[in-house]
């Protein structure tokens, strides 16, 4: 995700909006991926529960946490799929290569 931010950065830094969302965007990824690299350590109480079958502990649904996780970064990856589009429909290009281009961001 933060390849795909800093190219479009690269890219579309003559729009300060553009500039903007993309380096918030890239904060929260960033601080995404902290909470859940130390949410899946912390999953259990004690914290070895988590990673040694033979000790008893309280963990948290599994199911539940990565179906959150997964949501959220879908909502970031949509998000950075629709960035370039405002810019592309403004360029003075005929409509099928705005289409073309379009379709080349979209594919991520």
């Amino acid at each position: 995700r933060l390849s795909v931010i800093f190219l479009y950065y690269r890219l579309f830094s003559v729009k300060r909006w553009l500039s903007y969302t993309l380096i918030c965007i890239g904060s929260l990824s960033v601080g995404w991926l902290l909470s859940m690299f130390f949410g899946t350590i912390f999953v259990c109480t004690p914290v070895k529960a988590a990673f040694d079958i033979t000790v008893r502990g309280k963990c948290l649904n599994a199911e539940v946490v990565y179906l959150w996780t997964n949501s959220i970064d879908l909502v970031f990856d949509a998000i950075l799929l629709c960035l370039p589009i405002s810019v592309i429909l403004k360029l003075s290009l005929p409509t099928e290569e705005k289409v073309g281009v379009a379709v080349i961001f979209l594919t991520g």
